[in-house]
């Protein structure tokens, strides 16, 4: 599933950052297909970090702060030399809230106020600690010879 398209990145970050950084031969034209491949590479990249919580693909629909961590993720790769602190930051920032969508500290809401149910997480049991009864009274333990 893509989160966001061309026209999301040039409205965000605008044609003229976008064309230059496209445009890699300096011919005057952006390699689209480019484009296409880190838009793809940051959809991946939120798929991974949203697998853990959320059965995939998404049910349709638009997911504003996908489509936001995704051009911003997509513009940090578009950058081959250094970036500049803005865009480190937005990427810094894209990370962050998908580990708090993959971490559930935060929730995935679409763009009507919906929020994307959660798969269903098969609890944790925790290996007991100290000395454990059999079920018959018995909590001797082995390590201490009793």
């Amino acid at each position: 599933m893509s989160y966001a398209a061309a026209a999301d990145l040039r409205a965000r970050f605008g044609a003229d950052e976008i064309g230059q950084l496209l445009d890699q031969d300096a011919d005057g034209r952006p390699d689209d297909g480019r484009l296409e491949a880190v838009l793809a590479d940051a959809a991946a990249a939120i798929d991974a970090r949203l697998a853990r919580l959320y059965d995939l693909p998404l049910p349709e629909g638009d997911y504003p702060l996908l489509r936001a961590i995704a051009c911003d993720l997509a513009r940090a790769r578009l950058y081959d030399d250094e970036m500049s602190d803005t865009v480190k930051h937005g990427a810094r920032r894209a990370r962050a809230q998908l580990g708090a969508l993959a971490g559930g500290q935060a929730v995935l809401v679409r763009a009507d106020g919906k929020a994307v149910r959660r798969r269903a997480q098969t609890p944790r049991i925790a290996a007991p600690q100290g000395p454990v009864a059999d079920g018959f009274g018995d909590t001797s333990c082995p390590e201490r010879g009793r």
